[in-house]
């Protein structure tokens, strides 16, 4: 399995820890999750209380280093609805500019924020740059503008999962993109979250499990050495299996009515896209003969057949996920296709979400 272009996930639990540990190279690493206002000093708030560190200062905090030649920059312009932390402040230079992380081991969730608004010095539009992060090219030749008024937004992230190995340094590289003196392009950044995943959760299961491709009998194995985008997550707000950020749904239409579910995601075509459903006891009315059988389609085809999920638990008690790999092929240029993820039972489905808890 190639490592770029990126298979998507669906990630949906997120843990957190609180403990700084020391490396062989006795350079203290970060283990507990981090967000960074980039181009701002001190400690910040954002309005849903999470506390941001600013990286205008980053010699007092040893696990984090940046080189090159950049800026700290403030929006020209007021914010008007979008949270002031992280997007007021950014770390801006039309050079190539890095921040090196020191971070305990462990699958990442790599969130980066941007504002793509005119910064002193630096007018829109002109933001053109690419993204790396250690071997993965994670955006390339990317313009925050011009993907902000494709979306129609004023703000944005950008999502990755990647491995850390033990003693390794997250380098995350900004360069921008080569052009006349006259016609200078610029690379920023506005906010970088890292999120530690559980074991439990993992996306590089390596030769332990590998994930279903549709339409195949074969088994695809995802190692450390694959890097992973995320582009949409769907939690089901009917208990605290996700807290913090909120997701809101898509495209979900009943077409039979109680016993036929299915979810629709305009995805681009040419990449292939990791699917994880996680299951759920409730939304699946309970038949006379106890069973509480359902399929999964997606795309269409059938990937799984009578599930039955009184019996989907694992060794600790807990519902399992299953996983599944689609590819949307053709060129590039043709857009984006609908991907379609399916749920059929015989019985009825409580709610509108039926045993899903997200995916």
């Amino acid at each position: 399995m190639q490592t770029f272009p990126f298979s998507s996930i669906a990630l949906l639990v997120l843990c957190f820890h609180a403990t700084f540990s020391l490396g062989s190279n006795n350079r203290a690493y970060l283990e507990r999750d981090i967000s960074v206002n980039c181009g701002s000093t001190g400690t910040s708030a954002a309005f849903n209380g999470r506390e941001w560190i600013g990286d205008a200062q980053p010699k007092s905090a040893s696990w984090l280093s940046i080189k090159g030649s950049s800026k700290i920059s403030t929006l020209i312009h007021k914010l008007i609805s979008d949270d002031p932390v992280p997007h007021k402040t950014a770390r801006v230079s039309s050079s190539r500019f890095s921040y090196d992380f020191h971070l305990s081991p462990g699958q990442k969730l790599l969130r980066l924020h941007f504002n793509p608004s005119p910064y002193k010095g630096f007018k829109k539009f002109k933001d053109l740059f690419t993204v790396e992060a250690g071997p993965f090219i994670l955006l390339n030749n990317f313009s925050a503008s011009l993907t902000a008024r494709a979306l129609g937004v004023n703000t944005f992230t950008k999502e990755f999962c990647i491995s850390i190995e033990e003693n390794q340094t997250l380098n995350i590289v900004f360069s921008p993109a080569f052009r006349s003196s006259q016609d200078r392009t610029y690379a920023f950044i506005n906010g970088i979250e890292i999120i530690s995943v559980p074991e439990g959760l993992t996306y590089f299961r390596g030769a332990d499990l590998g994930a279903q491709v549709v339409g195949q009998k074969s088994l695809v194995y995802i190692d450390n050495n694959t890097a992973l985008e995320i582009i949409h997550r769907l939690n089901v707000k009917r208990d605290s299996f996700m807290s913090g950020d909120e997701f809101d749904m898509f495209g979900m239409e009943a077409t039979v009515p109680k016993q036929n579910l299915t979810w629709k995601r305009p995805v681009d075509v040419g990449f292939r896209y990791l699917v994880r459903i996680h299951l759920c006891e409730l939304g699946l009315k309970l038949a006379e003969t106890g069973n509480m059988i359902f399929k999964v389609l997606i795309n269409e085809m059938i990937v799984d057949t009578n599930i039955d999920i009184v019996k989907e638990r694992d060794e600790n008690g807990n519902l399992r996920y299953r996983d599944y790999l689609v590819v949307i092929k053709g060129r590039k240029i043709e857009g984006q296709r609908d991907l379609l993820i399916s749920l059929q039972s015989s019985n009825e489905f409580m709610d509108g979400y039926g045993p899903l808890k997200g995916f």
